[in-house]
Protein backbone atom coordinates (compact mmCIF):
# COMPACT_ATOMS: atom_id res chain seq x y z
CA UNK A 1 0.00 0.00 0.00
CA UNK A 2 3.13 2.27 0.66
CA UNK A 3 3.96 1.99 -2.99
CA UNK A 4 0.08 3.56 -4.07
CA UNK A 5 0.50 6.81 -2.06
CA UNK A 6 4.07 7.63 -4.02
CA UNK A 7 1.68 7.92 -7.28
CA UNK A 8 2.18 11.33 -9.01
CA UNK A 9 -1.15 13.04 -8.57
CA UNK A 10 -1.63 13.73 -11.98
CA UNK A 11 -1.67 10.36 -13.36
CA UNK A 12 -4.27 9.95 -10.82
CA UNK A 13 -6.58 12.49 -11.06
CA UNK A 14 -6.16 12.23 -15.73
CA UNK A 15 -7.23 8.29 -15.15
CA UNK A 16 -9.99 9.12 -12.64
CA UNK A 17 -11.03 11.48 -15.63
CA UNK A 18 -11.14 8.96 -18.48
CA UNK A 19 -13.02 6.31 -15.82
CA UNK A 20 -15.94 8.93 -16.16
CA UNK A 21 -15.89 9.53 -19.65
CA UNK A 22 -19.30 8.83 -21.21
CA UNK A 23 -21.18 9.15 -24.51
CA UNK A 24 -19.98 10.87 -27.47
CA UNK A 25 -16.57 12.49 -28.00
CA UNK A 26 -15.78 14.67 -31.12
CA UNK A 27 -13.02 13.57 -33.77
CA UNK A 28 -10.56 16.39 -32.10
CA UNK A 29 -12.02 16.11 -28.38
CA UNK A 30 -11.12 11.95 -28.75
CA UNK A 31 -7.86 12.36 -30.43
CA UNK A 32 -6.62 14.31 -27.38
CA UNK A 33 -7.82 12.21 -25.35
CA UNK A 34 -6.46 9.32 -26.21
CA UNK A 35 -3.08 11.22 -26.42
CA UNK A 36 -3.32 12.25 -23.02
CA UNK A 37 -4.65 8.52 -22.08
CA UNK A 38 -1.43 6.99 -23.83
CA UNK A 39 0.63 9.65 -22.35
CA UNK A 40 -0.41 8.93 -18.56
CA UNK A 41 -0.20 5.15 -19.19
CA UNK A 42 3.32 4.63 -20.71
CA UNK A 43 3.26 0.78 -20.10
CA UNK A 44 -0.10 0.24 -22.28
CA UNK A 45 1.71 2.44 -24.83
CA UNK A 46 4.42 0.28 -25.16
CA UNK A 47 1.74 -2.85 -25.32
CA UNK A 48 -0.08 -0.78 -28.71
CA UNK A 49 2.12 0.77 -30.27
CA UNK A 50 4.94 -1.76 -30.13
CA UNK A 51 3.66 -5.13 -28.82
CA UNK A 52 5.95 -4.85 -25.98
CA UNK A 53 4.98 -5.65 -22.19
CA UNK A 54 7.27 -4.15 -19.95
CA UNK A 55 7.46 -4.29 -16.02
CA UNK A 56 5.84 -1.83 -13.24
CA UNK A 57 10.08 -0.29 -12.41
CA UNK A 58 10.44 0.16 -15.96
CA UNK A 59 7.32 1.79 -16.72
CA UNK A 60 8.17 4.44 -13.59
CA UNK A 61 11.29 4.74 -14.99
CA UNK A 62 10.54 5.52 -18.29
CA UNK A 63 7.80 8.23 -16.77
CA UNK A 64 10.45 9.88 -14.82
CA UNK A 65 12.55 10.04 -18.05
CA UNK A 66 9.47 11.55 -19.52
CA UNK A 67 8.98 14.56 -16.83
CA UNK A 68 12.19 15.53 -16.00
CA UNK A 69 14.69 17.20 -18.79
CA UNK A 70 17.59 15.89 -16.80
CA UNK A 71 18.01 11.89 -15.75
CA UNK A 72 20.63 10.16 -14.04
CA UNK A 73 19.85 5.76 -14.02
CA UNK A 74 22.93 4.23 -12.42
CA UNK A 75 21.94 -0.09 -12.65
CA UNK A 76 23.85 -3.18 -13.07
CA UNK A 77 24.77 -4.81 -16.21
CA UNK A 78 21.75 -6.72 -17.27
CA UNK A 79 19.08 -3.83 -15.92
CA UNK A 80 18.11 -3.40 -19.85
CA UNK A 81 19.17 0.20 -19.96
CA UNK A 82 20.25 0.10 -23.49
CA UNK A 83 16.70 -1.76 -24.36
CA UNK A 84 14.65 0.82 -21.97
CA UNK A 85 16.69 3.49 -23.61
CA UNK A 86 15.48 2.17 -27.03
CA UNK A 87 11.97 2.20 -26.01
CA UNK A 88 12.22 5.79 -24.78
CA UNK A 89 13.81 6.80 -27.97
CA UNK A 90 10.58 5.57 -29.71
CA UNK A 91 7.90 6.93 -27.16
CA UNK A 92 9.12 10.73 -26.42
CA UNK A 93 9.45 11.75 -29.99
CA UNK A 94 5.27 10.46 -30.53
CA UNK A 95 4.59 12.41 -27.63
CA UNK A 96 7.15 15.67 -28.20
CA UNK A 97 6.86 16.09 -32.41
CA UNK A 98 10.13 18.24 -33.32
CA UNK A 99 12.63 16.70 -30.47
CA UNK A 100 15.94 15.95 -31.15
CA UNK A 101 17.54 12.77 -29.35
CA UNK A 102 20.96 12.84 -28.86
CA UNK A 103 22.93 9.81 -27.76
CA UNK A 104 26.64 9.65 -26.05
CA UNK A 105 28.19 7.17 -24.62
CA UNK A 106 32.06 6.50 -23.79
CA UNK A 107 31.82 4.33 -27.10
CA UNK A 108 30.76 3.54 -30.42
CA UNK A 109 29.38 0.15 -29.79
CA UNK A 110 27.13 1.26 -26.69
CA UNK A 111 25.20 3.56 -28.89
CA UNK A 112 25.31 1.46 -31.82
CA UNK A 113 23.68 -1.47 -29.43
CA UNK A 114 20.81 1.56 -29.21
CA UNK A 115 20.39 2.19 -32.77
CA UNK A 116 19.82 -1.49 -33.42
CA UNK A 117 17.48 -1.92 -30.21
CA UNK A 118 15.38 1.00 -31.83
CA UNK A 119 15.48 -0.92 -35.55
CA UNK A 120 14.39 -4.16 -33.92
CA UNK A 121 11.55 -2.85 -32.36
CA UNK A 122 10.04 -0.81 -35.39
CA UNK A 123 10.97 -3.73 -37.57
CA UNK A 124 8.58 -6.33 -35.47
CA UNK A 125 5.57 -7.57 -36.96
CA UNK A 126 3.66 -6.44 -33.62
CA UNK A 127 4.61 -2.44 -33.79
CA UNK A 128 2.54 -1.84 -36.47
CA UNK A 129 1.04 1.33 -35.22
CA UNK A 130 4.72 2.78 -33.83
CA UNK A 131 5.50 2.51 -37.74
CA UNK A 132 2.78 4.80 -38.67
CA UNK A 133 3.68 7.22 -35.77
Amino acid sequence: MILFDKVPKKEIISNEKFRELRGYLEEEEAKATLAEFLYNNLGFTCQLLLGIEIFPFQEIILRGWFDHGFNFWVASRGASKSWLVAIFCILYPIFHPGTTIVLASNTFRSTRRIIKQVELFLNSKSAILAKQC
